[in-house]
């Protein structure tokens, strides 16, 4: 519910060891469910309600101003204990269970990217990780998972944040329609060119289940087909959106007006992986097809 009217929450617990662990788990669920977390910290021995009391109000407003993202505050709970190798290993290890239960693909590349940095981690080696127990996970039989959740068709967290913390894959239709949209985000944002070339090359046979992502993606067929590389691939489709119905114009507008994406993220990557997923479903659906 909260998901709908905001995008970022601040998380705000008592400042004992249960609130702590609270603002983790609460945090962990927030980030998962598609919502950025914060994590304000109110002084020892304090309650919201005891500070509303005892205290202005421009002192909680404070508070809420200087909440820190979730990541970094895993790290700094690590670091008031001492900040050792171990506990930022464990840090690291659960703020990566719950990046991987991020569904969008370039939030969790954000994200990935921000523990590599915090953590003075390669981000390649965070890759590995989580795509060994990606692995891992698949490796499991199917009666030790847990069931999956009617939420858009999308993965299930576990309750529980932690090392062991996967992402669950559903037996419901992934979202398709939100999935492409991030693909086409993707090829139309790289100014090189390089992303739409990678979509054409790599996505011609892949079934795209909208009339204007079909479209759109036609017209980067058209734009690579022609070599136009004095104009980017936004440029070349605004040109050539006229007479294509208002339907089209807002869906590509709404694509380029999608939230800011990180300057270092690899666009071929998240279209990769946008690919994999769309064939993956469309190919269970064939399946279920051919045993029906």
């Amino acid at each position: 519910m909260i998901r709908r009217g905001c995008r970022v929450v601040v998380v705000l617990f008592d400042a004992d060891r249960a609130g702590l662990q609270a603002a983790v788990k609460a945090s962990h669920i927030a980030l998962a469910t598609g919502m950025e977390a914060k994590v304000a910290r109110l002084p020892e021995g304090e309650d919201p309600a005891s500070l509303l009391v005892s205290r202005d109000r421009s002192v909680l407003e404070e508070i809420l101003s200087s909440a820190e993202g979730y990541l970094n505050f895993l790290l700094t709970l690590v670091q008031e204990h001492g900040g050792g190798r171990e506990g930022k290993e464990r840090a690291l290890k659960q703020a990566l269970g719950t990046i991987n239960l991020v569904e969008d693909p370039i939030r969790q590349e954000y994200l990935l990217q921000e523990a590599a940095d915090l953590y003075g981690i390669r981000l390649e080696v965070l890759r590995e990780h989580l795509a060994q127990e990606e692995r891992a996970s698949s490796a499991r039989p199917a009666s030790t998972q847990q069931p999956a959740s009617p939420r858009d068709g999308a993965d299930r967290p576990s309750e529980e944040p932690g090392n062991g913390t996967r992402r669950v894959r559903s037996l419901a239709a992934i979202n398709r329609p939100r999935i492409e949209a991030t693909l086409l985000a993707h090829a139309l944002r790289d100014s090189s060119g390089d992303a739409a070339g990678f979509l054409v090359a790599e996505g011609g046979q892949t079934p795209l289940t909208t009339t204007e992502a079909e479209t759109l993606r036609q017209d980067l067929v058209q734009w690579h087909a022609q070599a136009r590389r004095d104009m980017s691939p936004a440029q070349f489709v605004q040109d050539h959106w006229h007479g294509k119905g208002d339907g089209y114009r807002k869906y590509v507008s709404d694509l380029l007006m999608m939230e800011v994406i990180p300057q270092k993220t690899d666009f071929q990557r998240v279209i990769q992986d946008c690919l994999v997923r769309l064939r993956t479903d469309h190919q269970r659906r064939q399946r279920m097809q051919e045993s029906s």
